[in-house]
């Protein structure tokens, strides 16, 4: 079972967005995890992670050093938006050859997505629109 946490930094945006994404794509749903310019919170930890970790803590030294480094996304936001002409950014997409990571940003907070490759990614763009944005 996976494990599950409710938001403590972004509120109910963030625990409708983690319920929408695992209604849709829960067989590829790996990660979810809000976070801001000094924390972080995991909000969904999938079987396979917890499985591969030994780990039922979903703070374990993983995701810590994942967000090492992560203050720099409101960064490159700002820097995307002054730069292109295009409007707001809202979400990043990271592509590699076994899944795909999101960043949905909202104001001074964001969410983190890990998926194995989504049967659509539209249809994970849309639910990150309508559940995160709306």
């Amino acid at each position: 079972m996976p494990v599950k946490k409710s938001s403590q930094i972004i509120g109910s945006d963030a625990d409708s967005l983690t319920e929408a994404l695992e209604s849709i794509a829960a067989e590829e749903l790996q990660l979810v995890i809000e976070y801001d310019n000094s924390t972080h919170n995991t909000l969904y930890l999938s079987d396979r992670l917890v499985d591969d970790s030994d780990n039922t803590d979903p703070t374990h030294e993983q995701v810590e050093d994942i967000f090492e480094y992560y203050y720099i996304d409101f960064l490159e936001r700002d820097l995307l938006e002054d730069m292109i002409w295009l409007g707001d950014v809202n979400i990043f997409a990271t592509f590699f050859d076994a899944g795909v990571i999101f960043r949905a940003q909202k104001d001074s907070a964001a969410i983190f997505i890990v998926m194995d490759h989504p049967l659509s990614i539209d249809d994970i763009q849309i639910t990150i629109q309508n559940a995160f944005y709306e």
